[in-house]
């Protein structure tokens, strides 16, 4: 998770054949959990997104993600980024407002 960030991303500029990133979901928010037959992208805790050179994925910041371990002989290389606000958000009127300046 990147905290205060809105988007964050990822450039994939090297990487092994069947390198990727790992979602989680949120085992806060799990209050039971039902046996399946099988995992699938709508049940399953963990979901992995298999990803190509030259691939830009975007993701909420929010959610839980990572990598395994390249096991192959081949240097992983990425260029990952976070994204924030800038300016005014909410309204006064609600009491909700908020400035925000980077610089």
């Amino acid at each position: 998770m990147h905290p205060n960030s809105v988007v964050s991303g990822v450039l994939y500029i090297n990487l092994a054949e069947n390198d990727g990133i790992n979602f989680y979901r949120n085992e806060d928010m799990i209050w039971y959990e039902l046996l399946r037959n099988a995992d699938t992208y709508y049940n399953a805790y963990k979901y992995f997104i298999k990803t190509a050179i030259g691939d830009i994925l975007l993701f909420p910041s929010n959610v839980h993600h990572g990598v395994q371990e390249v096991a192959e002989d081949i240097s992983r290389i990425s260029l990952s980024f976070n994204s924030f606000f800038s300016g005014e958000l909410g309204r006064e009127g609600f009491s909700n407002s908020l400035k925000i300046s980077i610089g």
